[in-house]
């Protein structure tokens, strides 16, 4: 996940690692890895990485400073790949797409202006009437849900595109 190399990564240690431990393996590590020891022909050059994460993680005051800059570019990295990622750019592959919604032959639409008029204009004078209101009530909050959940379908179908 993480492809920055860091002083820490050289010496093999966490970035909490005590004073203690990381001179324990700057000291295992050049051992190993010194030029009168070792025949590997980038072993000046594997060397001069172990010194220079030894100095700067040995000195506290080079750690800390080391440690706020790693942080501060490890911070700028993450928002940055988080714009990235928000703002992907698909380039030749991104294309125009139709979505076609097909409305089941269940839902019908037709009509409600008039179930929504009849509901407002009636007025219920006796029990019949009452019963005639509550349908036309429940009429009308079905009507809504239908439209609320096509209306949420076409967004959900919206998002999927893009």
């Amino acid at each position: 996940m993480n492809s920055l190399h860091t002083h820490y990564d050289t010496l093999m240690v966490s970035r909490n690692a005590s004073p203690e431990v990381i001179r324990a393996a700057f000291k295992s590590l050049s051992q190993k890895y010194h030029p009168d020891r070792n025949n590997h022909p980038n072993a000046d050059q594997i060397m001069q990485q172990f010194n220079e994460a030894y100095a700067a993680l040995s000195n506290p005051i080079e750690r800390s400073k080391y440690d706020r800059s790693l942080a501060e570019y490890e911070s700028k990295l993450n928002e940055e790949s988080l714009y990235d990622s928000a703002r992907k750019d698909y380039g030749s592959e991104r294309q125009n797409k139709v979505v076609v919604i097909n409305i089941p032959d269940s839902i019908s639409l037709s009509g409600t202006k008039e179930k929504i008029h009849d509901f407002v204009s009636s007025k219920p004078s006796s029990a019949t009437s009452n019963s005639k209101g509550l349908k036309l009530f429940l009429n009308f909050i079905t009507v809504i849900m239908i439209i609320i959940i096509i209306g949420f379908f076409i967004l959900f179908a919206i998002e999927i595109v893009t």
